[in-house]
């Protein structure tokens, strides 16, 4: 497995190291982690506001350099036999990780759910959400697990939205093929269709032959899972489907949410945001998109 780690040295990045240790990942991984010398300018009549430090590259340089030793210490004290290496690039974050995406290949790239200062967090979407439309690999918000204290055990609680897709099924086999540990608990989330009794014939027709092949792919994900070892629930309400994985995650205090996108073409960047990208910026909790690996440009 290939992980493309993203790191700024801010409190939410620091996230992705506990993030990864309930992540079900393998021990066998090659990591890059990738710091970026921000390439950043504000507003005109907004120099006032900024600190100097800002606008030396050199400073920018290094401080980059230092985050990215920084965490490459830290990764290999948590995965000792995980192959790891380190890059720093300046430029613009978003993109940076989607070029540096394209060049490395990875199965998984990792980043924090917010910047690394104030300007950081109110920019929130021009990265991940950026990284989200335009990345061709899965892509993983972190976030931290210790924000839910009433959490009553340690299990790994894991919600997987499933809609028929094939986006769902790509969730369905990455949270297959990763490592969890005994007690680990999966929840496949599904948003029902309409009641089809007072609609036309067609599409009442439609949305019988919908709902069976949706309740077939959770029946055959939730087998799947049992044969893994997980535990498993399912729920089925009428609701948003962006709505509710939000809401599930949240109630049932997950760790992660898994949720499919489909193949990249043009259109689907501009409609990613009505489930997937939504529920990245707005669960409480850590936020896998899945994607093919080799996702065609």
């Amino acid at each position: 497995m290939k992980i493309l780690i993203a790191y700024d040295g801010s409190s939410s990045s620091d996230l992705i190291f506990r993030d990864l240790q309930r992540a079900g990942m393998p021990e066998e991984v090659e990591a890059q982690i990738v710091s970026v010398a921000a390439e950043w300018f504000p507003a005109p009549g907004s120099f006032a506001m900024v600190e100097v430090q800002y606008f030396n590259p050199k400073s920018v340089w290094q401080e980059a350099h230092k985050w990215a030793e920084e965490a490459t210490q830290r990764l290999r004290k948590i995965f000792p036999k995980w192959n790891i290496s380190e890059k720093v690039v300046y430029g613009s974050a978003a993109r940076v990780l989607i070029e540096e995406a394209d060049v490395f290949h990875p199965d998984l790239l990792v980043l924090g759910a917010r910047g690394h200062s104030g300007i950081g967090k109110l920019l929130l979407g021009s990265v991940s959400q950026k990284v989200l439309r335009s990345a061709h690999c899965s892509v993983r918000v972190s976030r931290d697990h210790e924000e839910r204290p009433d959490k009553t055990d340690n299990n790994i609680r894991i919600v997987v939205g499933v809609d028929g897709s094939d986006g769902a099924s790509e969730a369905v086999k990455a949270v297959l093929a990763r490592n969890w540990p005994s007690g680990t608990e999966v929840r496949t989330v599904t948003a029902d269709l309409p009641e089809a009794e007072h609609m036309p014939a067609p599409i009442a027709e439609w949305i019988h032959e919908e709902r069976a092949r949706v309740n077939s792919q959770v029946e055959s994900s939730l087998a799947e899972f049992d044969a893994k070892g997980l535990k498993t629930s399912s729920v089925l309400k009428h609701a948003e489907a962006k709505d509710l994985l939000c809401e599930e995650a949240e109630t049932w205090k997950a760790d992660v949410v898994f949720v499919g996108a489909k193949q990249m073409t043009k259109m689907d960047r501009f409609l990613l945001g009505s489930v997937s990208a939504s529920v990245s910026e707005r669960a409480h909790c850590s936020v896998e998109v899945v994607r093919p690996k080799n996702v065609a440009k």
